[in-house]
C-alpha cells in the first residue's frame, strides 16, 4: 500500500466535541437524575470516597508509566459500563492495526514516515473517522474505546485513545494534548519538527499557535501546563477515569461520579473538566441539602472553582464553534 502524505494545516477540519469528561453547569443539572438525597448528605465533601470505586480502578493510582497499557485499561474501564465487553478480543483489534503499521513501517526509525504509517492504517486502510455529526459524537457510547473500534467513529477523545494505544504496543512516543473542548496527539522527537498530529482530520499537522487561537487557550492555561501540554499516559488515565465519573452522573449516581471524578484529579491534578465537575456536583449536593451541610458543599465549591481558576480554565462554551471549513465563525 502507498503511504499517505501527511496534510499540513491548510486543508484542516476539526471534528468538534465537547469532551464527555465536562458537563458544563447547565447541563449537569440537566443529565444528572436527582437520587440518593438522604445518602449524600449524610457523606459530606471530604468523606472518603474510594470505596464507590472498582478496586481494579483505584489500582490506577500506583500503577507505574512503564507499565500502563492505555488500550486495556480504556477497555478495562469500559467494561464497567459495557460489562459484557470481551477485552482479549478488543486488545486483539488494537494489536492487528499495530501489527499492520508495522509491516507498512519495514522497521523505520523516522518519526515522520512513523506517523504517515499510522494514518496511512487508521484512516485510510482500516477507515477510522471523526463524526462531523456533533449529537452523535456526543453520545457517552462514543466515548468509550470498544465503541470506536466497533464502528470506526471516533471523536476527539476517542480518536486520540485509538492513536496512543496502537502507537503504543509498537513502542513508538506518541501521547495525548489537550486544549479547551478538543485533544490531539504529539510524536515526541527533539528531531521531528512537526510533532502534533490531528487524529480527527486525515492525521495531519496544525501547530501549537493556532491551536491556542482556535480554542481560546488562556496564557494561564498554557503557563499552568493544562492545555498543549504533552501528558503523560499516568495523566491519560485522569481523562478516562473522569468519563466514568460523567456517565455515572449521568445516570444519578452522583456519589459514585463524585468518587471517580476525584480519582481523575489525583491521577492528573491539571485535569481542568474534572476539577469544573466536582465544583458543579457539589453545588448540586448544597442545593439538595441545604443547612450547615450545604453550606460545606458549597465551601468544596468554591475550593474547586478556585482551582480552575488557578489553573487558566477555559470554559467550552466560551470556544467558537466550528463551520465546515473548520474555521471559527
Amino acid at each position: 500500500m502507498e503511504i499517505v502524505m501527511r496534510f499540513k494545516f491548510s486543508p484542516f477540519y476539526y471534528f468538534l466535541a465537547i469532551p464527555l469528561a465536562f458537563f458544563g453547569s447547565a447541563a449537569l443539572v440537566i443529565t444528572i437524575r436527582h437520587r440518593e438525597k438522604g445518602s449524600q448528605a449524610a457523606q459530606g465533601p471530604s468523606a472518603p470516597s474510594l470505596d464507590q470505586i472498582a478496586e481494579s480502578t483505584q489500582h490506577l493510582l500506583n500503577m507505574p508509566e512503564d507499565k500502563i497499557d492505555v488500550g486495556i485499561i480504556a477497555l478495562e474501564l469500559a467494561k464497567e459500563i459495557y460489562p459484557d465487553i470481551d477485552i482479549a478480543s478488543y486488545s486483539a483489534k488494537i494489536d492487528a492495526l499495530a501489527g499492520q503499521v508495522r509491516r507498512l513501517a519495514k522497521g523505520t526509525r523516522d518519526p515522520d514516515l512513523r506517523i504517515r504509517c499510522l494514518n496511512t492504517v487508521i484512516l485510510l486502510q482500516d477507515k477510522f473517522q471523526g463524526t462531523r455529526d456533533s449529537s452523535s459524537a456526543r453520545r457517552s457510547e462514543n466515548y468509550y474505546l470498544n465503541h470506536v473500534l466497533d464502528t470506526r467513529q471516533g471523536n476527539c477523545f476517542t480518536m486520540p485513545i485509538l492513536y496512543v494505544a496502537v502507537a503504543q504496543r509498537l513502542g513508538w512516543p506518541v501521547y495525548p494534548v489537550s486544549v479547551p473542548d478538543h485533544s490531539f496527539v504529539r510524536y515526541v522527537d527533539p528531531a521531528l519538527k512537526e510533532q502534533n498530529i490531528e487524529t480527527t482530520s486525515n492525521g495531519g499537522y496544525v501547530p501549537d499557535d493556532r491551536y491556542a487561537k482556535d480554542f481560546l487557550v488562556s496564557k494561564a492555561g498554557r503557563q499552568s501546563g493544562v492545555y498543549l501540554r504533552t501528558l503523560t499516559y499516568h495523566e491519560m488515565l485522569g481523562d478516562l477515569v473522569a468519563t466514568n465519573g460523567i456517565y455515572f452522573g449521568q445516570q444519578g449516581q452522583l456519589a459514585k461520579s463524585v468518587a471517580y471524578l476525584k480519582l481523575a484529579t489525583r491521577l492528573n491534578p491539571k485535569l481542568a473538566g474534572a476539577w469544573a465537575n466536582l465544583a458543579n456536583a457539589n453545588r448540586m449536593m448544597a442545593n439538595r441539602s441545604g443547612g450547615p451541610e450545604g453550606k460545606r458543599y458549597m465551601e468544596a465549591a468554591a475550593e474547586y472553582s478556585k482551582k480552575l481558576d488557578e489553573l487558566g480554565f477555559v470554559h467550552p462554551k466560551d470556544v467558537p464553534q466550528f463551520s465546515s471549513s473548520g474555521r471559527p465563525q
